[in-house]
């Protein structure tokens, strides 16, 4: 599967590029581009690409200015609109992530507040104050399969969410309820957090079939934690990446045991074991938005970050951080006016930070999805508003940008 964030106002225009899934270094070709017409203001929020090239695509929409719904389409190889589907409550109901299973159904994990929201064959149907939820869709049609609530007494959102072999999901998010279900051997049956307001990331396992849960586990320090992204390597031990603002996270063989922003855990195939934890970061503001795996089961990662000491590894491509950086200094204010996208290769099994590179201009940029071909070429895309963004600048005040590293991260090729 290959997941890309996006995001438009209005009109919802999906691009799709062919990535070489060889170790040739052909550069990708568009293969077309469409226009979802959604009715009022609307964001994408993934991208994934079935068996037979179908594109499917998840995102969200105002119905009106006050109820926030979301929708799915399926995309032919060819670029028509093959089904769209709208899954509307009366309340906010948001899509955070989207993956596909061996038939390319449709999964979406994020959250919901509406009352309404379908809950079709649901392990938990009944919505306590805001609550994840998980959703499966037909792939021919995109009709409902199952669908379900998962949560407790008070705040809780699914945000990444995978599939195994088996066809077991995956999900992770945030939990700020108390009372959010684990399970007997979960890693952490309890929240660390000391009141609401609060939260710790979840890792929860559910059948294939969505009736039940399997693995379910709180994870995180004494302040805010959530989980982002959620992968599975090749001996089925599940990887974790997201962000924290605790300084006592479990640590387990730490790339970098100085409390940063983003985490990066591997967890045992079943859950009870933690294999390897690390913070990673600088001394600022950093936020992870996407992971993919190779081959080889290395870490790729992607985002933004505000700090001129994010690590970046010698050769890189772009060793020194280069937007606003004045700005950055600035306490409050400035946030979005200075951040760099970092490109980031780890090893989970002790070989340590392989690679790490900023990608930016002057100005601003976010960077929101990674893909991995055969070659070992990480696949970037994001958002930039630098007019010197590399290697050739932009056109536009603002633009999306789709660029390629090498295998060793130091040539955008």
């Amino acid at each position: 599967m290959r997941r890309v964030s996006m995001g438009t106002v209005g009109i919802l225009a999906v691009w799709v590029l062919a990535l070489t899934g060889s170790a040739s270094a052909a550069p990708p070709a568009l293969e077309y581009e469409t226009n979802l017409s959604i009715p009022y203001l609307d964001s994408g929020r993934g991208i994934a690409i079935g068996s037979d090239g179908s594109a499917y695509v998840v995102g969200n929409w105002y119905e009106d200015q006050n109820t926030l719904d979301i929708h799915v389409s399926r995309i032919s190889p060819t670029g028509t609109v093959l089904w769209t589907v709208y899954l509307p409550g009366s309340g906010h109901d948001y899509a955070w992530d989207i993956a596909l299973d061996s038939s390319d159904d449709v999964y979406l994990t994020g959250f919901t507040d509406s009352d309404d929201f379908p809950a079709v064959d649901a392990l938990d149907d009944t919505r306590d104050k805001r609550d994840a939820f998980i959703t499966k869709l037909s792939a021919l049609d995109g009709s409902i399969v199952f669908s379900t609530f998962l949560g407790g007494d008070y705040a809780d959102e699914g945000r990444g969410i995978t599939i195994g072999d088996d066809g077991a999901i995956y999900v992770v998010g945030q939990v700020g309820s108390t009372d959010f279900p684990v399970t007997p051997d979960a890693y952490q049956d309890h929240p660390s957090f000391p009141q609401y307001f609060y939260t710790d990331a979840f890792i929860t396992k559910l059948s294939a079939d969505g009736s039940e849960i399997l693995y379910s586990t709180y994870f995180g320090g004494e302040i805010d934690d959530h989980a982002e992204r959620v992968a599975l390597d090749s001996a089925g031990n599940i990887i974790v990446v997201g962000e924290t603002n605790a300084d006592d996270l479990p640590l387990v063989d730490a790339i970098d045991t100085n409390p940063n922003t983003i985490f990066i855990s591997k967890f045992s195939p079943d859950g009870t074991q933690l294999l390897f934890s690390t913070y990673f970061g600088g001394t600022n503001l950093d936020g992870v938005s996407d992971m993919a795996l190779d081959g080889a089961d290395k870490v790729y990662l992607t985002g933004s970050t505000r700090s001129v000491d994010f690590p970046t590894t010698p050769g890189a491509y772009q060793e020194d951080f280069v937007g606003g950086i004045a700005a950055c200094e600035v306490p409050f204010g400035s946030r979005y006016n200075c951040e760099d996208v970092f490109v980031s290769k780890l090893d989970t099994t002790g070989g340590g930070l392989l690679y790490s590179t900023f990608l930016a201009g002057t100005k601003v940029e976010m960077g929101s999805g990674i893909a991995v071909d055969a070659g070992g070429r990480a696949h970037v895309v994001g958002y930039t508003g630098s007019p010197d963004f590399p290697p050739d600048g932009i056109e536009f005040a603002a633009d999306i940008f789709v660029s390629r590293f090498d295998a060793t991260g130091s040539v955008l090729d």
